[in-house]
């Protein structure tokens, strides 16, 4: 296991800065204590190639995993919570993240509280949902107290699901 930690910048930095055809995967790491966790990409050409699963990502001070532009596979690690709104502010740029490990030991199974059923697509907030919903999508919302306020601008159905 690579445990990187107590870094001024980031963990890990994977660009195509040098050349092109950058890949990194990441698997099974502690990567704590560092400013960004893994920073992905140079700028917004970049088009670097990174997964990152069954990780411990936790205690960095500014995002979990951050990328300029390339999309980033980095489902089923621990983020030190398993609350979506949490993780979700430890991660900026294009950053898939769920399912997420429920526990530092899994199981990897966590989602966001908020689904577009009709596009499959999860979202964290109501709002953001809604947003990128088109006419007639069917949104579902898990049990739970949303601390925003909603504006509905377009028919769509927003269905709230029963707690357990």
């Amino acid at each position: 296991m690579l445990a990187l930690m107590d870094q001024t910048s980031a963990g890990f930095l994977v660009t195509e800065a040098y050349g092109p055809g950058t890949t990194a995967d990441f698997t099974n790491n502690t990567i704590i204590d560092n400013t960004t966790g893994i920073a992905v990409g140079y700028d917004e050409s970049d088009a670097s190639t990174v997964t990152a699963h069954n990780n411990l990502i936790t205690g960095n001070t500014s995002y979990g995993i951050s990328s300029t532009n390339p999309s980033v596979d980095a489902t089923c690690n621990w983020w030190g919570t398993a609350v979506a709104s949490e993780i979700d502010a430890l991660i900026d740029g294009d950053v898939t993240w769920t399912p997420y490990l429920q526990t530092a030991d899994g199981p990897c199974g966590g989602i966001q509280p908020v689904h577009n059923v009709t596009q499959s697509i999860y979202y964290t907030t109501i709002q953001g949902a809604i947003d990128d919903a088109t006419a007639g999508d069917v949104i579902e919302v898990a049990a739970g107290n949303y601390v925003e306020e909603i504006t509905i601008d377009k028919a769509l159905t927003l269905r709230g699901l029963p707690g357990m």
